[in-house]
């Protein structure tokens, strides 16, 4: 048999001797990590609440919370960040592993740190004093969760 013969019947490589699988492989679970966790932000980022005020003519208002586009904005920053970290600066495939974990590991903080801030604010509003001398209102300073505030009647 010549080489040719034998190249064509051999068996394929087996699966995952790709050189950059790791890293490939670590790449996808932070695109998924990303959509989960958005997925995630979007269902928990939804609050409301509303109340009618007979002081102010019968008016009723409502105050809604919802995420901010701007997360996922930071979300895609984060993740095109570490993978231009992985391009220029990253070593070996340890190396871009950590970066892509890092990455990771971020947007689940930036996750968890945004619903909870966001529900401290927006619960936080003294939406009983709505209508009454002297109540307080504030936007949330955060990027995000946006509040909302509608008045109707």
């Amino acid at each position: 048999m010549d080489r040719e013969s034998s190249a064509l019947t051999a068996s394929p490589a087996p699966v995952g001797t790709l050189p950059g699988v790791e890293v490939v492989a670590r790449i996808r679970r932070l695109l998924v990590t990303t959509l989960l966790l958005s997925v995630l932000s979007a269902a928990f980022l939804t609050a409301s609440r509303g109340m009618c005020s007979d002081a102010i003519d019968g008016r009723c208002a409502q105050l809604d919370l919802r995420p901010n586009p701007f997360l996922y904005v930071l979300f895609a920053i984060i993740v095109v960040i570490a993978l231009s970290r992985v391009v220029a600066r990253a070593q070996d495939v340890a190396g871009a592993l950590r970066t892509l974990d890092r990455a990771a590991l971020a947007i689940g903080i930036l996750t968890v740190a945004g619903i909870v801030i966001s529900h401290a604010w927006f619960w936080s509003i003294p939406f009983d004093q709505w209508g009454t001398p002297g109540g307080v209102w504030g936007l949330s300073p955060f990027p995000f969760g946006a509040i909302e505030f509608t008045v109707s009647g």
